[in-house]
């Protein structure tokens, strides 16, 4: 399903990029850290849609997450030649 498919990040000062293309999907999310806005662009096979969020919401969001839990290891891994 994920076959082919490509994400990239552009960063410059307080303003990010991500750019993810998948077969029957591509999205476009623009972020400012300064302004604490996000644009999201999609196109889903043909269908556009645009999603626009301000700190307000983003607040809302975050606050429907379920709480992270983070577990710290002294594992190493090696992926593609690195570790």
């Amino acid at each position: 399903m994920f076959k082919g498919s490509e994400a990239i990040s552009y960063i410059k000062g307080e303003k990010r990029r991500m750019d993810m293309n998948m077969p029957m999907q591509s999205t476009i999310s623009i972020s400012d850290a300064k302004t604490k806005t996000v644009s999201t662009y999609m196109d889903i096979m043909g269908m556009k849609y645009l999603i626009k969020m301000n700190e307000n919401d983003i607040k809302k969001e975050e606050e429907k997450a379920p709480e992270m839990k983070i577990k710290y290891t002294d594992e190493t891994k090696e992926v593609a030649g690195y570790k």
